[in-house]
């Protein structure tokens, strides 16, 4: 059976149940603290910034991670990216094998 979530409170409070997982991401990567809701942004003077933000997918983050190839890495929890890291040398080694990598 599919349980639906009671939103009448807002979508952002639902999100508080969520865990949160925390991105270093690099200057070009910014974008996704002004793009989706962050609990915390902590900017460092090199242009990276760490932020904080609760994930209800791990399907999303995993496509998040994919997107910005290399322009994110997840601090914490531990094994939160794992996903997105599978499938991206899952695809390396489809390419490997087809010689499109030398």
């Amino acid at each position: 059976a599919v349980q639906l979530k009671d939103l009448s409170t807002g979508w952002f409070e639902s999100l508080r149940e969520a865990p949160l997982v925390t991105l270093a991401l690099e200057p070009w990567a910014s974008w996704v603290a002004e793009y989706y809701p962050t609990e915390t942004v902590t900017r460092h003077e090199d242009g990276r910034l760490t932020v904080a933000l609760h994930v209800t997918d791990p399907a999303w983050l995993r496509s998040l991670l994919l997107r910005l190839s290399g322009g994110a890495r997840v601090l914490s929890p531990a094994g939160a990216g794992d996903s997105a890291a599978e499938v991206a040398q899952e695809a390396l080694d489809q390419y490997a094998a087809l010689g499109y990598l030398s």
